[in-house]
């Protein structure tokens, strides 16, 4: 294996898929492709009217995408709203 590889395992109900499902949906994939509801809202707490994710990805080594104006690290956010604003 090479350094950066993580793997995510645990016991049943533990969140695996709900880490994958936000990391799909913080990336941008649609909804139904992730499988775990149907709107954005779905992915958002109970009680809650706005969620965000926010996603840390390494840029170094040489396959760095614009090191110069990126840096190290490429940071995406999204917020997620009940409303859809």
């Amino acid at each position: 294996l090479k350094p950066g590889v993580n793997f995510v395992f645990g016991r049943n109900g533990s969140g695996k898929s709900a880490l994958l499902s936000g990391c799909m949906v913080g990336l941008g994939c649609k909804t139904n492709a992730v499988g775990r509801g149907n709107k954005l809202d779905t992915y958002i707490k109970n009680g809650k009217q706005h969620a965000k994710i926010k996603i840390f990805l390494y840029n170094g080594g040489e396959d760095a995408y614009r090191p110069a104006e990126f840096g190290q690290e490429i940071i995406v956010e999204r917020h997620l709203t009940k409303n859809g604003a």
